[in-house]
């Protein structure tokens, strides 16, 4: 939870294209809501299926337990704005009947522009997030020394700033939008089903741990599946880089059949870690799919009941039903949202172990800045080691001198050339005496 914290805070910046992106999933949520309450006009009042046969059943006395739709909560603001939109388009239109179809074409046509804009706004905040990531991560790999270069392989570091980075781009680019607007359509689906029918929703809620457990589960065992397999691939990558910067020593010594031996088993350990991970990831769909449907056909024996007592009409339930249906998608996206956030997770793990680690050559307290280079550069007792203790053979006692050069002045100060000077000068005194 702490990483994904973290890389959350690289959204900071560019709140403004975030808010705009919630603002566009908010109004999806909400077309949802009402697409779904106008089921049961479509049902009832287009389609016919009205409430005659049960108020037939009920007798006239019973017959107004039979309302179509409840008069509370959420439902009674829904119904005030179904009833001015429907007496404003009726002026214009023949029948009632269009005057539905027309709402329900409207509705499905701002939820699609509102999806639109709002998930335009979540890819570039997205992207941009990770773009900052990117690039911070390469200020921290410029900064580092000859020591870490040393110890680190260069197929180990170019698998965080490429494979890595690409988890977890596609987790905040593109999963992370899938998770504000489902879990905005979750919600706002909810409070539709329990305003509409409290108990049916209630034995919906009674069922569904059964698709909460299967969630919790597989994420568990394939965050540790995707480390697992995002190791392997750096241990595979290591070896190819080996093998390709050495090839001449390779062929030397007639070590082709070794090193491929060595690749072979780096490449069946990540297959076998990689496979590890796909099965988890084919496994949840289908027990998802088997568990939902079991919950489905539970509440359609209960809610046969309800409809024979006079408690709902048709209409009502296939309201109720299509709002169901309607919360089995967001959640199985979420549920594919969270496999992709521990691949993130596990991504940014290792991404930020890299940021997180010091920089072992670092300026001394109160170092004075380098000024322009009057007559040179002079070495003496300099020693060169990769670690402590541990100095390159022939590098002890050096001493060099180099003179300044391509000097010149710029606007009152003084610019000079004399780094790269330097660096030749450095060079040619450990061809001579290192």
């Amino acid at each position: 939870m702490k990483t994904l914290l973290r890389l959350l805070r690289y959204v900071r910046p560019h709140a403004g294209w975030a808010a705009v992106a919630v603002v566009g999933m908010v109004g999806v949520a909400i077309s949802m809501m009402f697409l779904v309450f106008l089921i049961s006009p479509i049902f009832d009042e287009v389609l016919g299926a009205n409430l005659s046969g049960v108020k037939a059943a009920l007798g006239a006395a019973d017959s107004d337990k039979a309302e179509a739709l409840p008069n509370a909560g959420v439902i009674k603001e829904m119904r005030q704005a179904f009833e001015s939109a429907k007496a404003r388009l009726g002026e214009h239109l023949p029948s009632d009947r269009a005057v539905i179809l027309l709402l329900g074409f409207l509705t499905v046509l701002i939820k699609n522009v509102l999806t639109y804009f709002g998930h335009y706004a979540f890819y570039r905040t997205g992207l941009a997030t990770v773009k900052d990531l990117r690039d911070e991560l390469m200020d921290v790999l410029l900064g580092q020394s000859a020591r870490y270069y040393q110890r680190q392989p260069t197929a180990m570091l170019m698998s965080r700033a490429t494979n890595d980075v690409e988890q977890i781009t596609t987790a905040v680019s593109d999963r992370l939008s899938d998770l504000f607007q489902d879990s905005f359509t979750v919600i706002g689906l909810l409070i539709y089903v329990f305003s509409l029918n409290f108990k049916l929703a209630v034995a919906s809620i009674i069922v569904a741990p059964l698709l909460v457990w299967p969630i919790i589960h597989f994420s568990r065992r394939l965050r540790r599946r995707s480390w697992q397999s995002q190791e392997r691939l750096g241990e595979m990558n290591a070896v190819l880089d080996e093998v390709l910067k050495g090839y001449k020593v390779v062929q030397a010594f007639a070590m082709e059949r070794f090193e491929a031996l060595r690749f072979r088993e780096s490449t069946r350990r990540h297959f076998r870690a990689n496979l590890k991970a796909r099965k988890i990831q084919a496994l949840t769909t289908p027990v998802m799919e088997v568990l939902g449907t079991i919950g489905i056909i539970v509440l359609i024996g209960y809610a046969s009941r309800l409809i024979n007592q006079g408690a709902m009409t048709t209409g009502t339930f296939t309201s109720f039903l299509f709002g169901l249906y309607s919360l089995y998608t967001p959640i199985k996206r979420l549920n594919k949202v969270n496999l992709a956030l521990q691949n993130a997770i596990a991504s940014g793990e290792r991404v930020f172990a890299v940021i997180d680690e010091g920089v072992e050559v670092v300026d001394r307290p109160g170092a004075r800045a380098l000024g322009a280079v009057e007559s040179g550069v002079r070495f003496e007792g300099v020693s060169f080691a990769y670690e402590p203790g541990k100095p390159v053979p022939g590098s002890r006692r050096w001493r060099s001198s180099c003179p300044a050069s391509g000097t010149s002045r710029r606007g009152g100060w003084r610019s000079t050339a004399s780094t790269s000077a330097t660096t030749r000068c450095a060079r040619s005194g450990a061809r001579s005496g290192w």
